[in-house]
């Protein structure tokens, strides 16, 4: 009776160490478990961080390279649009020249047109003195001594005229004069507008830079955007690792308690 009671005990004993044993070998393979998964975690979040951070660097290297492009190309549209103001400046101050120029010319133009009538008017009355003269040289005797009195006047006339003429030639000269000045105006003109549209060209190219410059500023302040999201991201899984763990601590804890509960019983049955 004594032994078969002692063979009971011995294979209840046996009972309990294979439980215990199991219960030990669930409680170490969670535990394995769980600081595998964290391990793993921790390795996924340092190379996500690693490459965010590169990320970040060459975003940060490339946006100052931008910045900097984008500035100077600021500065210098800044210079060609001067260069312009400047340009367009003197081209006004040639047009209010050729303006005056164009004024006197006109002048010049009234004041030959009135001595080109004192020659016509002249010459008119050159011809009826002309035809008088005809006249008393045909006749003889004391009527024709007033052929003397119609050549003095028209040698008078002719000096009359060769003196408006001569007059006339000045203004001419100083109406070709005032032509080729407005010439050299327009010839300086036409050399600014060119400079203009030159300098007008190298501002559209420019002002196109500057806009390549502006979108890849945006370019790269999407990306640091999309790089805080990708943090953003990392942050949900982190927090979402950290309640994992906390379920895993309390499942551990639980099993650990239930253990621990075991045992005591155990402890109670055999005494």
């Amino acid at each position: 009776m004594g032994q078969a009671h002692a063979t009971t005990r011995i294979s209840n004993g046996k009972k309990i160490l294979h439980y215990f044993a199991s219960k030990i070998n669930a409680i170490v393979f969670e535990i394995i478990s769980r600081s595998q998964l964290l391990n793993i975690t921790i390795q996924y979040l340092h190379e996500q961080f690693a490459k965010l951070t590169e990320v970040i660097g060459t975003v940060r290297s490339t946006f100052q390279q931008r910045m900097e492009r984008l500035l100077d190309v600021f500065l210098r549209s800044r210079g060609y649009i001067e260069d312009v103001e400047e340009h367009f400046s003197h081209i006004d101050t040639s047009f209010g020249d050729s303006y005056k120029l164009g004024q006197a010319l006109q002048l010049k133009a009234e004041e030959a047109e009135k001595q080109l009538k004192e020659i016509e008017d002249l010459s008119e009355m050159t011809n009826i003195l002309a035809m008088n003269a005809s006249i008393q040289a045909a006749r003889v005797g004391t009527e024709g001594a007033g052929f003397a009195v119609v050549a003095k006047e028209i040698r008078r006339h002719g000096e009359q005229s060769r003196e408006i003429v001569t007059q006339a030639s000045a203004q001419l000269h100083e109406m070709i004069d005032l032509i080729f000045q407005l010439v050299d105006i327009m010839q300086s003109i036409g050399a600014e507008v060119s400079s203009s549209r030159e300098i007008l060209q190298k501002l559209l190219e420019t002002t196109q830079k500057s806009k390549d410059s502006a979108d890849e500023v945006q370019e790269d302040v999407q990306s640091i955007l999309n790089v805080f999201q990708e943090y953003d991201s990392l942050r949900e899984s982190l927090n979402r690792m950290i309640d994992q763990s906390a379920v895993s601590n309390t499942e551990i804890e639980e099993i650990l308690l239930s253990f621990q509960a075991d045992l005591a019983g155990v402890n109670r049955k055999f005494r």
